[in-house]
């Protein structure tokens, strides 16, 4: 009776095995399909984005636009430093 119910318990694991791997499968072509799908849409994003005409001022904001939008030039923001202020031009 023994080997009949080790038998029967080896049954039973090799079919709770089956049954996980199969999820496992099933969630592991879920994620790959995800996947592909996320990069058929940034395929389609950047193809689009291709076909678009380029706004020279968008391009800039988009390549630059991490500095900032002080208004000026960068370096220029502030008082300058003693010695470099602007003086009137002597009349002569």
């Amino acid at each position: 009776m023994g080997a009949k119910k080790a038998k029967e318990e080896a049954e039973r694991k090799h079919q709770e095995r089956l049954a996980q791997l199969a999820v496992e499968d099933a969630e592991r072509d879920m994620t790959e399909k995800r996947e592909v799908r996320r990069k058929k849409e940034m395929l389609e994003q950047m193809e689009k984005t291709r076909n678009e005409p380029v706004n020279d001022s968008d391009m800039v904001d988009k390549m630059f636009g991490f500095l900032g939008g002080s208004g000026g030039l960068p370096g220029q923001e502030g008082k300058a430093p003693t010695g470099f202020e602007v003086r009137p031009l002597p009349r002569g």
